[in-house]
Parts: structure tokens; sequence; C-alpha cells
């Protein structure tokens, strides 16, 4: 069993958001990000951005404040894996 701490922050949807829990913006996977605490402060550490954005901020921002808590890296770290159509799809926008 992992202890998860608390962000003292809540999704849109109220849901307490804590280290370790996978937030994404609906409908589009390549948001979904996990929760981790670095350098004193909760950050996303989406692995497709390389940046590790201030969580608190990036929920006072309009877009971010639709994150929503859809899982967590324990139990499904699988909303982490990037699609093989997502792949293929930024790959060709890559070329072009």
């Amino acid at each position: 069993m992992s202890i998860m701490k608390y962000t003292g922050l809540k999704d849109k949807n109220g849901v307490e958001i804590f280290e370790g829990d996978i937030v994404g913006l609906q409908g589009m996977p390549q948001s979904n990000s996990p929760v981790s605490f670095l350098d004193g402060a909760f950050v996303l550490s989406n692995p497709e951005v390389s940046s590790k954005p201030n969580l608190g901020d990036m929920l006072r921002t309009p877009i971010w404040s639709a994150l929503e808590v859809i899982g967590n890296i324990y139990e499904t770290p699988e909303l982490l894996t990037t699609t093989d159509t997502n792949r293929e799809e930024k790959e060709s926008n890559e070329q072009d």
C-alpha cells in the first residue's frame, strides 16, 4: 500500500488531488499527467512535455482549470501510455 500526499487542491469536480493521481482533460489523452512532488511543489510530470509545471499554477489558468482526476499511477498506469494512434499522428505532424 502506498501513501499519497494530499496537494491541498481539487479538480474541476471537487475531487481532492493527491500525489500519484493522474489528471487530464476530457477527450485529450495526451494531457494525462501524473502528479509528483518535486523541489517543494506538486507538479505535472507529463512524459510528452519536457517542463514540469506547478500544479497549483496550472489549475488557475482557464484551460487547465478543467483538469480532472482520472486515475492514479498504481491502479491505472495505462492512462499514461501514448496509444499507437496518437504516436503515429504526432510523428506525421512532425514530418509536415
